[in-house]
């Protein structure tokens, strides 16, 4: 017994389906793709604080909250290193040329990173226009069918 072919109406579910399924990786790669970018921000101000001490600057403008609503005016005591997270949140005093170059080799993995995800994200949208191109054709031919039968 030969398959039967889908109508075009169970295809145009199909393709509307699968849209969906597309623009929430769409969604979800924007999503992540935003966190990223903040780590990077955070960790170019991160490098900067740490150059800005290495400057010998007697007073440091240091944020007393993680959305930067109140900055601190201080006076480091310690002016040779930095309490730097090294992750599981172990933390060691860093010596502060060493911390410049664990920072800036931290924010270079995430922007490339950041980068191959905007190429995955790329790939998901010229999808997702494709899938529009064919269901626009798909509705054109609905509408030249109607008309020739009239």
């Amino acid at each position: 017994m030969a398959g039967r072919q889908p109508s075009q109406e169970q295809v145009v579910q199909a393709y509307l389906a699968q849209m969906g399924v597309i623009r929430s990786q769409i969604e979800e790669l924007q999503s992540y793709i935003a966190q990223i970018e903040a780590t990077v921000a955070n960790l170019e101000a991160a490098r900067e604080s740490i150059k800005a001490l290495k400057s010998g600057r007697e007073d440091l403008l240091v944020p007393g909250d993680p959305g930067g609503t109140v900055y601190l005016q201080v006076s480091p005591t310690r002016r040779d290193s930095v309490l730097l997270h090294l992750g599981l949140n172990i933390y060691a005093y860093i010596p502060l040329d060493e911390a410049v170059k664990i920072v800036e080799e931290r924010r270079e993995k995430y922007r490339n990173m950041a980068e191959k995800l905007k190429s995955e994200l790329q790939k998901l949208v010229a999808q997702y226009r494709e899938f529009e191109r064919v269901l626009a054709a798909l509705q054109q031919q609905t509408l030249q069918a109607r008309e020739g039968k009239r």
